[in-house]
């Protein structure tokens, strides 16, 4: 899918939400806000896609928690949420975003209330050890 095609599918989906275009990266960011259930917070969220690349999902508002100081499960450095098996090829750019990605941050966000409540992390999952690329991502948003 193009990136315009994109746009216009979180648009609709979600028409309280912004959408800004990087023309030179051939991306665009997406915010939103997301309610994992009835009795959930509304957490604000971040969504940043370049063409052919995964999207990097952060929430943005309110802050994460960690809980008893442990890190939060299924994370980038605890910035970028881990939402799929990357080595299992479970998401590509063919795929539209407000139909994998934002159905996936929620049931993630849904976990994480379960894990900040319990200690378990019920989600399952596995979270990969990142390549060199990933590293750098994370350092640049140190």
């Amino acid at each position: 899918m193009t990136v315009p095609a994109q746009a216009s599918c979180l648009k609709q989906s979600f028409p309280e939400s912004t959408i800004k275009y990087n023309r030179t990266h051939n991306g665009l960011t997406w915010k939103g806000r997301l309610r994992p259930t009835a009795m959930s917070p509304s957490y604000l969220v971040r969504i940043l896609y370049v063409l052919g690349e995964r999207p990097n999902v952060t929430v943005i508002d309110p802050p994460l928690e960690n809980r008893n100081g442990e890190c939060i499960p299924h994370m980038f450095g605890q910035k970028r949420l881990c939402l799929f098996r990357y080595k299992h090829d479970e998401w590509d750019s063919s795929m539209r975003i407000d139909r994998t990605i934002i159905p996936w941050t929620c049931l993630w966000l849904f976990y994480y209330e379960i894990w900040l409540a319990t200690g378990e992390w019920r989600g399952g999952g596995e979270h990969p050890e990142m390549n060199d690329s990933e590293q750098k991502t994370e350092q640049d948003d140190k």
